[in-house]
């Protein structure tokens, strides 16, 4: 970025807790990296997690509400935009549409665009939700999100469009890369719908029956992990199947593992797969979510059909080299496309964008 357009830009990141909680990895790259590509750079924590979160960073911050009560509410806005002028933002981001509301009311106040992140796909009720002049775009976490936000806001559709997920990229592939290393598999994946998982624990009985040799570690939390744990049970998939839990940092754990399977599409914007393909996983996902990578450089399969599952997960168990060929490729890609540094690139270029349209 030249040192005239960073002179130019004065962000200001409204963060909330749902943020944190799902993409602290996320949040705390994309903070670093505005930080050392923008003149002034200050964030707003819309709850006490990411407070807590934020503090811990080199970088200067309020929290809002200061006091969560009707009686203080004009006490905490004034303070906000106190806060908020000292910096005269030309750009604001709003890293969840849960803070859309105090994003348009500070975007209006202070005459500025704004950009927000729709990392979960809009219900019924976003149908009330207005963007207003100030919206410059609207960031969708997949392709079903995008596709949601354009038939259900028709009026900004052509402001709709798909996030880029920056991260970084392990040296070494993480797929068979020990020969005496039992297989694994790694399934993050929230467990909400213990029917989602039912095609998947088929097809790691039938593998178990066919002789195959392998674990897995299922990664997740819901409210139907008891209903879960008792299918596994039930289906004598005790001796393969170990549910953890969440687990943080996430790389860390799969990097340990050879094969990443989302078992069913995606609700919202997940970061695991971005970070199973940065560790050298061979990558297993629903048709749906192909659109994360390009066509070679994962297996796909149909969710609701078990022989499906068994087959793609076959192939892989049967074919080491395919899939350590596979997951490399897909490595090489995101190296090249999803770095950090072109995920700042990118949105500086939104931002500047946003900013150039707006005063138009």
């Amino acid at each position: 970025m030249s040192e005239s357009k960073k002179q130019n830009l004065n962000a200001l990141l409204i963060i909330g807790d749902d943020s944190v909680a799902n993409y602290s990895d996320y949040v705390s790259r994309l903070i670093k990296g505005l930080s050392s590509c923008s003149s002034v750079l200050r964030v707003v924590s819309t709850g006490d997690s990411t407070a807590s979160f934020v503090s811990r960073m080199n970088i200067e911050s309020t929290k809002y509400p200061l006091i969560k009560t009707v009686v203080f509410e004009k006490y905490s806005y004034t303070k906000l935009v106190e806060f908020v002028a000292k910096s005269k933002p030309n750009i604001i981001h709003a890293l969840s549409n849960r803070d859309l509301r105090v994003t348009k009311k500070l975007a209006t106040e202070f005459d500025i665009p704004y950009v927000v992140n729709y990392f979960e796909k809009p219900t019924i009720l976003s149908r009330f939700e207005a963007f207003g002049n100030n919206c410059q775009c609207i960031f969708a976490g997949n392709s079903r999100i995008k596709q949601k936000l354009e038939s259900m806001f028709r009026d900004v559709s052509g402001k709709v469009r798909r996030f880029e997920y920056g991260t970084f990229v392990d040296d070494k592939i993480a797929c068979f890369d020990s020969e005496s290393r039992l297989a694994s598999i790694a399934v993050v994946y929230p467990m909400e719908n213990v029917k989602e998982f039912q095609a998947f624990f088929g097809a790691l009985r039938h593998l178990g029956i066919d002789g195959y040799e392998f674990m897995v570690a299922m990664i997740g939390q819901g409210n139907q992990d008891t209903a879960c744990r008792k299918l596994v049970q039930d289906m004598g998939l005790s001796h393969l199947v170990n549910i953890v839990g969440n687990v943080k940092p996430l790389r860390k754990f799969i990097a340990g593992a050879d094969i990443f399977l989302q078992p069913w599409p995606s609700k919202e914007f997940d970061t695991s797969v971005f970070e199973a393909i940065a560790a050298g996983l061979a990558i297993a996902v629903p048709e749906c979510e192909c659109d994360v990578l390009n066509e070679g450089d994962c297996l796909c399969f149909d969710h609701k059909d078990e022989l499906s599952l068994y087959g793609v997960l076959k192939e892989l168990l049967d074919n080491r080299d395919k899939a350590r060929a596979m997951a490399k490729r897909a490595q090489e890609h995101f190296r090249e496309q999803n770095s950090d540094s072109n995920m700042l690139e990118s949105l500086c270029k939104v931002y500047f964008d946003a900013v150039d349209s707006y005063n138009k």
